[in-house]
Order: C-alpha cells, then sequence, then structure tokens
C-alpha cells in the first residue's frame, strides 16, 4: 500500500503543477486538472499515513505538515486569493512538502 500512495502523490503532483501552467492559458481547463491532482495527492498522502499508522511509524510531524500542506492553499481561496495565487501558493507548497519528505525519509546529516 506505501507505493501506491507514494505512486498517488507523485502523479497528482505533476497533474497539478500541469494544471498550473496550463491555468496561465486557460483558466478552466487548469483548474480541472489542479483539482484532479489535488485528490490524487491527498489520496496518496491519505494511503501513505495510513501504511504508516499501520506499520507503528506515524510521527507527528508528518501529519502536521500533510495536514498543513493540504489546508494552507484552501485558507488562502476562502481568504479570497485569485485562482492564479491559489495555484502559485500550491505549486510552491507541493515543493516544500517533496522537500520535507526527502529530508525525513532519509538519514541527511
Amino acid at each position: 500500500m506505501g507505493q501506491l500512495g507514494t505512486a498517488l502523490q507523485g502523479s497528482g503532483d505533476v497533474i497539478t503543477i500541469t494544471g498550473i501552467v496550463v491555468a496561465a492559458f486557460c483558466p478552466p481547463a487548469g483548474g480541472a486538472l489542479i483539482a484532479a491532482g489535488g485528490t490524487m495527492a491527498t489520496t496518496g498522502d491519505t494511503a501513505e499515513l495510513r501504511d504508516d499508522y499501520n506499520s507503528g511509524n506515524l510521527n507527528g510531524e508528518k501529519v502536521v505538515t500533510k495536514a498543513a500542506m493540504f489546508g494552507i492553499p484552501h485558507g488562502f481561496s476562502a481568504l479570497g486569493a485569485t485562482t492564479r495565487e491559489a495555484a502559485a501558493i500550491e505549486g510552491l507548497l507541493i515543493g516544500l512538502d517533496n522537500t520535507v519528505d526527502e529530508y525525513r525519509d532519509n538519514d541527511y546529516k
């Protein structure tokens, strides 16, 4: 299940980033890609967290990080950010999330 979650998360991120680029030229199509990619990535995150819980490796930092990465773009949208602004924030957060995952999952000193 862990590999499936990782694959969904990665694929969702790629689709979301593609949607951000497409949104600059065709907002409706870009928005649809961003929504689809976000759903895939969130499903992957959920599967990954469930796998960590079942294997006894779940930690609070990972839960808080994943929740923040999900909630921050929605919060900006609720505060009135435009679709492009929210997409830019989401793109930055995808990069940040992947960096945090890399450092958490590997032993960098």
